[in-house]
């Protein structure tokens, strides 16, 4: 199940731009390797632009691998990692949900954790499913136990901040699981 686009409306527009030749190139063989269009493939990158790229440049974000960031994992102590993902979880996701315009409510929480963190910013991938009672998100990754770790400090965090709720957790080597309840959830988020 997908969570709710709080950049998407109901309508589209028709645009005409110009664009480089060799650009057209890389799009075509692009889309054809993927199964999609030329148009919905500019879309998809129009998409990550609103929601996500369009902030990096004013956030100083930096792109590491998957190694890159796997070694660095491996030289710091696992009391860090959680310290750090308290630390974080706690301010960053806040922050960042507000900068975009986005009221903080359950269904930002959602986008957040699927969209942002799971298909533009590559921390793992998300798998959500909405229950009646309780909402399961499963987040899948390749980076080991301390990325479970600090993933699982960085949404305690982050949903006691924004919910004021503590979701159950199952951490594995290379996945979080988070089972919330929605009934703990108060009205107003």
């Amino acid at each position: 199940m997908n969570s709710h686009d709080p950049f998407a409306k109901d309508s589209t527009v028709t645009r005409t731009v110009r664009i480089n030749e060799a650009y057209d190139e890389v799009l075509r063989y692009e889309a054809e390797k993927r199964g999609v269009s030329v148009n919905m493939l500019v879309d998809q990158i129009l998409r990550k632009y609103s929601i996500s790229y369009r902030f990096f440049e004013y956030l100083s974000s930096v792109t590491m691998s998957v190694q890159t960031v796997s070694g660095l994992l491996e030289l710091i102590e696992l009391e860090d990692i959680r310290a750090a993902g308290k630390l974080l979880g706690r301010e960053r996701p806040k922050a960042l949900i507000l900068k975009r315009g986005i009221p903080l409510s359950y269904e930002a929480v959602v986008w957040y954790m699927t969209e942002l963190l799971g298909d533009h910013s590559g921390w793992y991938r998300a798998n959500y499913y909405e229950r009646p009672k309780k909402d399961i998100f499963h987040l899948n990754h390749t980076l080991g136990n301390k990325w479970s770790v600090f993933i699982s400090e960085y949404m305690e965090a982050f949903l006691k901040e924004v919910l004021g709720i503590t979701p159950e957790f199952e951490s594995l080597r290379d996945s979080v699981t988070l089972t919330i309840d929605k009934g703990k959830i108060t009205p107003d988020k």
